[in-house]
């Protein structure tokens, strides 16, 4: 797991939908796709419901989204 994709995994939550939370960073779509992928395998656990209008946390991503927003304000703050 990476600090990207930790970001990554809550832009994803706070968009609702993986391109609009690629257009953010200037990422294109399948990169981000991509490292939801490679988180959730690494997790072993799927973190968002997809849905033909979106994405949505499951209760294992409520879960991790809750540390991840910790993690990423922690290395923010060690910035």
């Amino acid at each position: 797991m990476t600090l990207q994709q930790v970001r990554d995994a809550l832009a994803v939550a706070q968009h609702g939908s993986l391109h609009a939370a690629a257009r953010e960073p200037g990422q294109t779509q399948p990169a981000l796709s991509k490292s939801i992928q490679r988180l959730e395998a690494d997790l072993g656990a799927a973190l968002f419901e997809r849905h033909a209008r979106g994405v949505r946390p499951n209760a294992t991503g409520r879960q991790f989204l809750a540390h991840a927003k910790r993690l990423a304000a922690e290395a923010d703050a060690a910035r």
